[in-house]
């Protein structure tokens, strides 16, 4: 059986950093691509990678089209959890805006310049359980059919609302959208 190729984005990022690394382990079954800014300390943490087997490194930007296209090309599945998140999305909407929300339209763009519309691509979208807003006791619990209600203020959950719409309304055939809960950064408070 031919490996499935993979399309991670924000492999840089904690959640994107968890599935490369799970990734890499599974190279037997998956080839995997990656597109990362070609900013100073992902040179330094990636370079090493665009010599491993099964593994493709591509610099650019999810905010470009042209280079998710490039990225989109002859995949099989698309797992994407990158995106801006609280506390720098609140410090810059705008940018969380263009990441969040136009990674999520430059991916769907991109499946369906595919070929048959990309009808077999598989799209993994990662929003947050941000997006159903303050959980405070007595209601901490998250409840399927809950509402999403995220704090105004919260871009972070506000833009993966907007990128999730995106997905939900895009017409792809295959799709799903999944709520992660906080995910332990190492070194955050550092």
């Amino acid at each position: 059986m031919a490996k499935k190729k993979v399309f991670l984005t924000g492999a840089s990022g904690s959640m994107g950093g968890i599935a490369f690394k799970e990734l890499l382990g599974r190279r037997d079954s998956y080839d995997i691509r990656i597109l990362l800014r070609p900013s100073k300390v992902n040179k330094e943490n990636f370079t090493r990678y665009e010599t491993e087997p099964g593994v493709e490194v591509v610099w650019g930007d999810l905010t470009a089209p042209d280079d998710v296209l490039k990225c989109v090309t002859g995949i099989d599945v698309i797992l994407h959890p990158a995106a801006m998140i609280a506390p720098a999305a609140d410090h810059n909407p705008e940018m969380a805006r263009k990441i969040n929300v136009g990674a999520a339209r430059n991916i769907v763009d991109a499946i369906k310049k595919q070929p048959d519309n990309g009808d077999n691509i598989k799209f993994v979208n990662v929003g947050s359980v941000a997006e159903y807003g303050d959980r405070r006791p007595p209601y901490e619990m998250i409840m399927v059919g809950d509402p999403l209600k995220p704090c105004i203020i919260d871009y972070y959950a506000t833009t993966k609302i907007d990128a999730e719409k995106i997905v939900v309304d895009s017409g792809l055939k295959y799709w799903a959208s999944i709520r992660q809960c906080f995910v332990a950064i190492p070194n955050a408070l550092s």
